[in-house]
This record gives C-alpha cells, sequence and structure tokens, in this order.
C-alpha cells in the first residue's frame, strides 16, 4: 500500500475479523492509515519496519497471546518506542500494564472510550463523514418526555432528525431505531450537536443534530454497512 508522506499510521493488531472491521469502523473518519498484522511473533517485525505512531493489539482469550506480542514489542530497542494499547476483557488491566502496555481499552469497545485513548498517542484529524439521505423513524426520550421523529440524513455516527422540539445543545437522548428490513432495533444514546429552529430553519424545516453515543459493536458494524450500501447507491444514481 503506498501512503501519502506524512500521514499517521496506526496498526491493528488482530486475528479477530469482527473486531478489527470495528476497530476500522471507529478510525474511517480520521485522517489516518490503517495498518493490519497477523496476531503472532511477526508483528513484532511489522511494527519495527512500519515505525505507526500507534499499535492497537487484543488480548484474546483464552490464549492471550496477544500479551506475548505486547511484551515483545516493549523489550525491542527499536519497535518499543511505538506506544501500544491493548482491548482487554473485565480483570485483565493487570496482566496488560505487567506487558508493557501503554494503553488500555476494556472489551466491549465503545467508540468514544476507543478514540480517547488512542488520542493519548496519535492526534486524529477528523474529516467530514459520508452523509445520506434515510428517512428512519426514531423514537427518542429526553427529560421525562417521549416523542418521534424521522431522520433526514445520516452519517456512521450521528443523524440530522426533523423535529421542532426545543431540545438544547448538549442534551443527551435516549434513541431507538431499526434499519429498513431489520427485526433487531438499535438502542443508543444521542448528543444534540447542533439545533436548527424555529427563527432560522433550513429549507428541509428545524431539527436537531444529533452524535451517537454508546452505540453496542454489532450495532456500529451493522449501522456502518448501512450507510456504506446508502452511499454506494447514491453514488450510482
Amino acid at each position: 500500500m503506498t501512503l501519502r508522506a506524512g500521514k499517521l499510521k496506526v496498526m491493528l493488531v488482530e486475528e479477530a475479523r469482527p473486531y478489527l472491521e470495528l476497530q476500522r469502523t471507529f478510525l474511517a473518519r480520521h485522517d489516518v492509515a490503517i495498518l493490519e498484522a497477523r496476531g503472532d511473533s511477526t508483528a513484532v517485525e511489522r511494527v519495527r519496519i512500519e515505525r505507526p505512531r500507534v499499535a492497537v493489539i487484543d488480548i484474546q482469550a483464552p490464549d492471550r497471546v496477544g500479551l506475548s506480542i505486547c511484551r515483545e514489542i516493549k523489550d525491542d530497542p527499536v519497535a518499543r518506542l511505538v506506544p501500544v494499547v491493548v482491548l482487554i476483557d473485565p480483570g485483565d488491566a493487570g496482566a496488560a500494564e505487567a506487558a508493557g502496555a501503554d494503553g488500555v481499552v476494556q472489551k466491549p469497545i465503545r467508540m468514544r472510550e476507543f478514540l480517547d485513548t488512542v488520542r493519548q498517542f496519535v492526534h486524529l484529524k477528523e474529516r467530514r463523514s459520508p452523509r445520506v439521505q434515510a428517512n428512519l423513524r426514531f423514537i427518542y426520550r429526553w427529560d421525562d418526555q417521549t416523542g418521534q421523529a424521522f431522520s433526514r440524513e445520516i452519517s456512521a455516527y450521528g443523524a440530522f432528525l426533523k423535529t421542532d422540539r426545543q431540545v438544547p445543545e448538549g442534551a443527551v437522548l435516549e434513541l431507538r431505531f431499526h434499519l429498513p428490513g431489520e427485526g433487531d432495533e438499535i438502542c443508543c444514546r444521542g448528543v444534540v450537536r447542533r439545533r436548527h429552529g424555529l427563527e432560522a430553519p433550513l429549507a428541509s424545516g428545524p431539527g436537531l443534530g444529533v452524535e451517537f453515543e454508546d452505540v453496542e459493536p454489532n450495532d456500529q458494524l451493522r449501522f456502518q454497512h448501512f450507510v456504506d450500501q446508502r452511499s454506494a447507491s447514491e453514488d450510482f444514481l
């Protein structure tokens, strides 16, 4: 893979594809080059050669080979200069620290915790995430009130909800919604990042720009897949 000069590199050391895809999803809207390495001893040599700004390793049960990889990286005179963030099961923090990990993220991993931990070692410059048109029905609860609103557009990280409800910026909503053709409901929190009120509405009417938080890992992948499919369809048209 040819990398643009100066582009930040993040290496994901992972054998389990679902977790690998989840980490890629979390990093997708940031201007970084995502490298992959196998979850075995060859990862140390990859770190030596590529010199990423940070390496992320999953400590998988039952053999937890990731702990050995982390320890080998930290014992290597060159690779040890690369910060290592490990994904751990509850109760493994002590073992991760003993292996020399620079940062830990507890599983199941959540986007905000994952990105906040990686940000301790590398500046993640955000870029605009793809937005697609989608009329999804959201049920929300805020301040002991329950209501519904339909989305005008969505991204993998949030939605613009059409509503004239006066909800302040920074408010946290409890959200529930379905993806088309799927029976399982997605439940998460949404933080109001911007508000378009009746006094200065958009052409499509007033509404709320909401950023998703605390999305379950499998739901995050489902939602990313839906946005990718819708985006590809819009590009085709």
